[in-house]
């Protein structure tokens, strides 16, 4: 009876260290950066025997084949079979006069596409888009490029040769300048003449004057006299 009941206990023990055994440490997947785990396998704590654990591809990938979830067997988690690959964004969509150039990437997840426009236009929007889990992003267009063509000016003759506009001929400037400095010499000439025989007939006439009224005064006098 007594060796009966220690086989017991020690059965039940066994049982226990095993069963302890059996729980499963938080699933991994080392090396492996195309696969996360769910926020669901995430927040549980403990994985038991029997338990799963369930991934997910990761941003800016999709599943390609295989099963997500793995299963918790005496300690040990089953093999992921999951397969994800990158997504792809595909061509961005066409444009008149515009084309891409990709790296080597091409058009899969995190990709970037070069906007090109042809002769005579100029991109507008995004010069360069890149391939996002969400597709391609920003926008790229082509619009004419504004040119601005120069115009000749016409040509205008001096003195019996063509020049440019704002080319001007020395010798026909020189020519004009003396013409016009002459009159205006002649012109000052002329105002100061006028000026002086103003001036003189004022000074001829206040001496006739001072002359006239000494005679006036002397016949004054003369004429005072003679009433005495």
């Amino acid at each position: 009876m007594f060796y009966s009941n220690s086989w017991t206990k020690c059965l039940i023990c066994l049982i226990f260290i095993t069963s302890g055994n059996s729980e499963c440490p938080i699933p991994q997947v080392e090396g492996n950066q195309n696969v996360v785990l769910t926020n669901d396998a995430l927040l549980k704590n403990d994985f038991p025997e029997g338990s799963e654990g369930t991934f997910q591809c990761a941003n800016g990938y999709m599943k390609e084949q295989g099963s997500e979830r793995i299963t918790c067997t005496s300690g040990e988690w089953s093999t992921l079979e999951l397969i994800c690959k990158k997504k792809d964004c595909g061509a961005p969509k066409e444009m008149p006069h515009l084309t891409y150039e990709f790296n080597k990437e091409g058009t899969l997840f995190g990709a970037t596409a070069r906007a090109i426009c042809d002769k005579g236009y100029q991109v507008q929007g995004s010069s360069y888009r890149q391939c996002y889990a969400t597709g391609w992003s920003g926008r790229s267009r082509c619009e004419a490029s504004i040119t601005t063509t120069s115009t000749v000016p016409p040509t205008i003759q001096v003195s019996g040769r063509h020049h440019g506009i704002g080319e001007h001929d020395i010798n026909a400037v020189t020519t004009n300048a003396a013409a016009v400095g002459s009159v205006i010499c002649i012109v000052i000439a002329a105002t100061l003449i006028v000026l002086f025989v103003v001036l003189c007939f004022h000074k001829k006439k206040g001496s006739y004057q001072t002359g006239e009224d000494s005679r006036r005064k002397e016949e004054l006098l003369q004429f005072q006299n003679d009433l005495s």
